[in-house]
């Protein structure tokens, strides 16, 4: 968060943002949690990050948006390459910007593939369509269309969980936000533009998902904590 602030702000905004962050409700429990949700949040940001610097710096760094991509996969499982793709799709569709998909290296798609899909791989050749069903049948097409606790299937289960998540730090963003919403959202900057989609993004996706947890929005919590 430091490095990537510093790179598209300065160092100042990179530290306070790394720094709210690191003292946030939600990043400081997940870190002392025994859960995968906090190697998702590194992965998954990954793409996010060394896409951006690869859009608005170096090409190289698009390389690494696909190793990212494929240790997201590895971790989560799809979800590691859908959710961040269409932060991009989205990003550039408001850019008007599609062309820089052809622009994407074809061996960061070959890298992609040797990172994240070797292991699933493996474990068809072991277990065949068991390992399909249970794996993207249960594990990802039920979670994502029946929900697990249906009392939590509410539209603003996700503003509580950001409100609380990010606290005290929500607190601070709040107020300029709602300064900036009464002067208008025009002139918006495009790394503005690019963090409000990856932070809104993340929401709206797992708000559509019909099994809902307090921490598949955490990978939201970097580009609002730089925002902040």
């Amino acid at each position: 968060t430091y490095l990537f602030g510093r790179r598209i702000y300065d160092a100042r905004t990179g530290f306070c943002a790394a720094a709210m962050l690191a003292t946030s409700f939600a990043y400081w429990l997940v870190a002392k949690s025994v859960i995968t949700d906090a190697t998702l949040f590194v992965f998954l940001d990954g793409v996010l990050v060394f896409f951006y610097l690869g859009y608005t710096h170096d090409p190289q760094f698009y390389y690494a948006s696909f190793v990212s991509a494929g240790l997201a996969v590895l971790t989560k499982g799809p979800v590691g390459i859908v959710l961040p793709g269409l932060i991009i799709l989205a990003f550039l569709l408001i850019r008007r910007d599609l062309g820089e998909l052809r622009r994407l290296p074809p061996r960061g798609i070959v890298l992609f593939f040797l990172v994240g899909g070797t292991w699933y791989t493996g474990m068809y050749a072991i277990h065949g369509a068991d390992f399909i069903g249970s794996f993207f049948g249960v594990h990802n097409y039920l979670r994502a269309t029946v929900p697990e606790h249906p009392a939590w299937n509410v539209w603003y289960f996700y503003i509580a969980i950001f409100l609380v998540g990010f606290f005290p730090w929500s607190i601070a963003l709040l107020v300029p936000l709602v300064q900036r919403l009464r002067r208008g959202l025009g002139n918006l900057s495009e790394t503005t533009i690019f963090l409000l989609v990856w932070g809104i993004g993340i929401n709206v996706f797992f708000q559509l998902v019909a099994t809902k947890y307090s921490t598949y929005t955490l990978p939201a919590l970097m580009p609002f904590a730089l925002l902040t």
